[in-house]
């Protein structure tokens, strides 16, 4: 056999391994349960929390584990899936004057003075309503402004 026979013929050999090796399927990996797996998935799925919302998405596509159809994750863009209508419902408004909204609770401060006491702002996610900043409670509870507050 002529040197360049042989070249030719290690070649096309070498190309059908690498074609052949290509075109075996990889198996997909074991998602959780109500998930199944994407291989260009939505890079902004869908959450308890942005289940109604109109989301603008970056076009990129992501591999991974996506909710099944009427499932959306329970909470940002992996963990559990749950179905639409097993999410948390959200709060109710918060009162006036009123926010769950800050980063850290502030300490409570009150009209009457002898209430405020020492304490340590608490930087976790509010679950309760509290006065927004510059708002002190007033002897109903209600959040007012200190220059609102009852005269003595």
């Amino acid at each position: 056999m002529r040197p360049v026979s042989v070249l030719l013929l290690v070649s096309l050999s070498a190309a059908f391994v690498l074609i052949s090796a290509r075109s075996e399927p990889k198996p997909e990996p074991k998602c959780p349960k109500n998930q199944h797996w994407e291989d260009r998935g939505t890079a902004c799925p869908k959450n308890c929390q942005n289940k109604d919302a109109l989301i603008k998405c970056t076009a990129d596509t992501v591999a991974g584990c996506f909710c099944d159809k009427g499932y959306v994750f329970q909470s940002g863009e992996s963990g559990p899936c749950v179905l639409i209508k097993d999410c948390p419902k959200p709060p109710a408004p918060c009162p006036k004057n009123m926010t769950r909204e800050l980063d850290c609770i502030p300490c409570p401060q009150y009209c009457d003075e002898k209430k405020n006491k020492f304490c340590t702002a608490m930087c976790t996610p509010p679950k309760e309503c509290y006065c927004k900043r510059g708002y002190v409670y007033d002897n109903k509870n209600k959040c007012v402004l200190p220059k609102d507050c009852p005269k003595k």
